[in-house]
């Protein structure tokens, strides 16, 4: 895929890190990865201005629940793959655990829009809630740019940027195979 105009990938990021962080339930790492087969550089740049977007849908999240978690959970269990036990035991591990939730969560595949809207609605403190969001989201777009790109880069440095693009989007398939089967069975 190009774009005539550079910038448009950094939009897309943008774009896609907001929606994700709000209704969209495709994680922008896909997209991301995706820009940094070619340029690590332009990946960590994508990195940049999904994790924007994602600050700035993880703000309104935070401010919805924050003012109306009961319409704000029924909004996202209408989510593909949220349910009400998810989002309950959002709620109960940012009880028990506050911010750390937010490290753990993730690594058990829970959205972080459920994250953000329990912020808000437990009365978080928002600087907390944006700090940790940098942290959380950051590290993990980056670490994902960075995977990719070296994995590419040194074991399938001699095939074309088509091909990688092809493995890439098998990769990201399988992921949500795997994903898509886990929370159906845990549900």
């Amino acid at each position: 895929m190009k774009f005539k105009n550079k910038t448009s990938s950094f939009y897309i990021s943008l774009l896609w890190g907001f929606s994700e962080a709000t209704f969209f339930f495709i994680v922008p790492d896909v997209w991301l990865t995706y820009n940094s087969l070619n340029s690590l550089k332009k990946g960590f740049k994508g990195v940049l201005f999904a994790l924007i977007g994602a600050l700035v849908g993880g703000t309104v999240m935070f401010i919805i629940g924050h003012y109306n978690i009961t319409a704000t959970v029924k909004f996202l269990a209408k989510i593909p793959l949220i349910d009400f036990s998810i989002i309950n035991e959002v709620k109960e591990s940012l009880q028990l655990d506050g911010a750390l939730a937010m490290f753990l969560g993730p690594l058990k595949g829970i959205p972080y829009k459920i994250y953000a809207a329990y912020g808000g609605a437990l009365s978080m403190n928002y600087f907390v809630f944006i700090a940790v969001s940098v942290f959380a989201r950051g590290i993990r777009f980056s670490l994902n740019v960075l995977i990719c790109n070296l994995f590419f880069r040194i074991f399938l440095k001699k095939i074309t940027l088509k091909s990688k693009r092809i493995i890439l989007a098998v990769i990201w398939l399988i992921i949500y195979i795997i994903y898509f089967n886990l929370m159906n069975t845990a549900s």
